[in-house]
């Protein structure tokens, strides 16, 4: 694994197709080819811009936690779909306007009314 412009990323070296001892040379030179490009960034540092409002590494997304209608609800915009920067204030924007956010869900009944 690495990381590069602020997202994990990994690349496969199948033990199947080229066997284990070609895999692990495999693996071992590309690592190198990170080292020598400069590709390989440490784990980046994940800052909280409010209470409620973090990054959930599993999802590898914003998450945005917050209160409707006296429920809890809970909506994740992932960095791959949005950017790093994007998700983050998109999670933001949806804490601080829990009712529309900048990206409004719509029910498929909306969705439908829409389109016509």
């Amino acid at each position: 694994y690495w990381y590069e412009n602020q997202k994990l990323n990994a690349r496969p070296f199948m033990v199947k197709k080229y066997g284990l001892e070609r895999a692990k040379q495999q693996a071992f030179d590309f690592y190198e080819q990170l080292q020598e490009s400069g590709r390989l960034k440490e784990k980046p540092k994940l800052d909280t811009p409010q209470p409620g409002v973090f990054y959930d590494s599993r999802f590898q997304g914003w998450t945005s936690l917050f209160w409707r209608n006296g429920r809890p609800h809970s909506r994740v915009y992932t960095v791959g779909m949005y950017g790093y920067d994007g998700a983050k204030s998109l999670a933001v924007a949806k804490q601080n306007d829990p009712v529309n956010g900048v990206l409004p869900r719509y029910t498929a009944r909306e969705r439908r009314q829409m389109q016509k």
